[in-house]
């Protein structure tokens, strides 16, 4: 059921964000196994994005950051694409050289 070969936010996803975005400051947690397509207006319209892979099946530790019990860190184990065509399956990389967001992308703490 999680597979789509167009590699996007499923169940209108984009179209809910929109609507909510519209309206409200809204962070999006993204829960995924891998990289989706974010559309440069998506990006755009929300004030903060959470790419939190698959968390289990309470999710505890995402809503223990975004409730700041604990602060963000981490940064991504991959490239993450701008457009599907930007893929190289043969390699598993990334062909441009202008990625959304680099491998290492993310949040450090000067303290760790």
């Amino acid at each position: 059921m999680g597979d789509n070969s167009e590699l996007v936010i499923p169940f209108n996803g984009p179209d809910i964000i929109r609507l909510i975005a519209d309206k409200f400051p809204t962070l999006v947690v993204l829960i995924s196994g891998r990289p989706l397509v974010l559309e440069p207006w998506l990006l755009e319209k929300i004030d903060a994005l959470v790419a939190a892979w698959l968390p289990g099946t309470e999710a505890q530790g995402i809503t223990d950051v975004i409730f700041g019990d604990y602060d963000f860190k981490g940064q991504l184990p991959m490239t993450w694409f701008r457009r599907v065509e930007d893929l190289d399956q043969p390699s598993n990389g990334v062909k441009s050289h202008d990625p959304l967001f680099p491998f290492g992308f993310g949040l450090t703490y000067a303290g760790d």
